[in-house]
């Protein structure tokens, strides 16, 4: 489960829930887990308790969204929803690549070019 909260950077937390002593009781905690989180005062912090597999689905749509509107915005005005088959020029994107790869991918690639001519 993931527990979703927002505190100040200083502050000390404690975290509670109830102890697990025989395997059913772990069981219904593994079902519906119920954590506390107090400041060092006292204070209850609001959270949310999301099981682990609605929050990755969650953010898998959000991410699917946003390349959505990434791509809504490439398309060109007057086109009617075709992809733009033009893109960039290749020479730009080999020399982009080549500047994000660690040595051990330069080498790599390298000795791939050397094999395959």
């Amino acid at each position: 489960f993931i527990l979703l909260f927002s505190v100040g950077k200083t502050e000390r937390l404690h975290v509670s829930y109830a102890e697990q002593s025989d395997k059913k009781s772990a069981r219904q905690f593994a079902k519906n887990p119920s954590v506390s989180i107090k400041l060092s005062n006292g204070q209850s912090i609001p959270l949310i308790n999301q099981a682990l597999s609605s929050y990755e689905n969650e953010n898998a749509k959000q991410v699917i969204a946003k390349r959505q509107e990434i791509v809504k915005k490439s398309l060109a005005k007057d086109d009617a929803g075709a992809f733009n088959k033009t893109g960039p020029d290749n020479l730009a994107m080999l020399k982009y690549w080549w500047q994000l790869a660690s040595d051990e991918e330069k080498q790599q690639f390298i000795k791939h070019q050397q094999e395959n001519q």
